[in-house]
């Protein structure tokens, strides 16, 4: 008896195939080491290729201190890159692979050769260059205090710049100070602020709070180890993030001196289209700490409608910003709670 299918059976049987043609065939590969890894070190190299490499199929054998691979050709040969450079002596040089088929993506290794190897470190370094560089597939190798990252050329640019602002000797900083980024939504720059005073990362964590809230600034983090700050904007936010830290950055004893200099900056026109948009810094004297600064900050909300607007507890100071009108306003509320506060026991 003479087996029949129908046209559109034997037409998706017909496609199946010829999808199959397409496909590359998946293989199997066993990594091996020269120099055996713990089980815990293991596991990193297997996330590294999770999630740069985007393979799924792999396994670890902690008891034979291997790696199984099941993928494409291209796949395989990627994988074997990226756990050669794991499995020998940090490099001083940055390391690139570029990912088969795709035109633009490559794969970057860096070893970080100056900061301390405290977990805490490494994590607020993936941070920053997932949070300033929106670069996702990274992750660390403990052993070799290695970053590896995958994504466009440009992207992997802008990552190097930061890694080789934030990774430098204490006291140092880096010699290029900024960094040309083409964003999908415009020319951007990225900048490393090297903080001189402030050294507690609760000041720290007070310092992007404000430029969060007053300039809205929100690729920006920081490294604790280096006192840094690391930020991508437009070049009118940038040069306004300049000034509030300058004016933030400096000891007590020196805001006689910075009251009587330039007490305010009108941000630029591409940063603020409304224009005539003031940032301002005051240094009250005598408002209580935490409380009449929290008072304060509630009344220039409530009272005046602003709403960008912040203090650094450390001197103290507060940060403003809106019209002209507004900050004139301000000033006269923050000297009046000022010397209500001198008046009072």
């Amino acid at each position: 008896m003479r087996s029949h299918i129908g046209f559109a059976a034997f037409v998706a049987v017909c496609g199946a195939v010829a999808v199959s043609a397409q496909t590359p065939a998946a293989q199997r590969q066993t990594f091996d080491f020269s120099n055996k890894p713990t089980p815990q070190n293991l596991q990193e190299m297997a996330t590294v290729l999770r999630t740069v490499g985007d393979i799924r199929q792999l396994s670890a054998d902690p008891a034979a201190s291997t790696i199984t691979v099941n993928g494409t050709a291209d796949e395989l040969a990627m994988s074997g890159w990226i756990l050669r450079q794991l499995d020998q002596p940090a490099s001083s040089s940055a390391l690139q692979y570029p990912v088969a088929g795709k035109s633009d993506d490559v794969i970057r290794l860096f070893h970080l050769a100056n900061l301390p190897t405290a977990p805490q470190v490494m994590q607020e370094v993936l941070t920053t260059l997932r949070t300033v560089a929106d670069v996702q597939k990274v992750f660390n190798y403990t052993p070799l205090q290695d970053l590896i990252m995958r994504g466009p050329a440009a992207q992997m640019a802008l990552a190097e710049y930061l890694i080789r602002a934030l990774d430098v000797a204490p006291g140092s900083t880096a010699t290029n100070p900024e960094f040309q980024y083409q964003a999908a939504t415009g020319g951007q720059v990225a900048r490393v602020f090297y903080l001189a005073t402030v050294k507690v990362p609760q000041q720290i964590q007070e310092i992007l709070t404000v430029l969060r809230t007053v300039v809205d600034i929100q690729k920006v983090f920081y490294l604790t180890p280096n006192s840094a700050i690391a930020i991508r904007c437009s070049p009118g936010d940038l040069a306004t993030a300049a000034w509030i830290i300058q004016s933030l950055d400096i000891p007590a004893n020196q805001i006689p001196l910075a009251s009587a200099g330039p007490r305010e900056f009108i941000m630029p026109a591409a940063a603020s289209p409304l224009g005539g948009i003031v940032v301002r810094v005051f240094y009250p004297t005598h408002i209580a700490i935490p409380k009449g600064i929290q008072e304060t900050l509630t009344m220039l909300r409530t009272k005046l409608s602003i709403q960008r607007v912040f203090n650094y507890s450390a001197l103290p100071a507060l940060v403003v910003r809106g019209t002209a009108d507004q900050i004139t306003k301000a000033e006269q509320l923050i000297s009046a709670q000022d010397q209500l506060a001198k008046a009072t026991p």
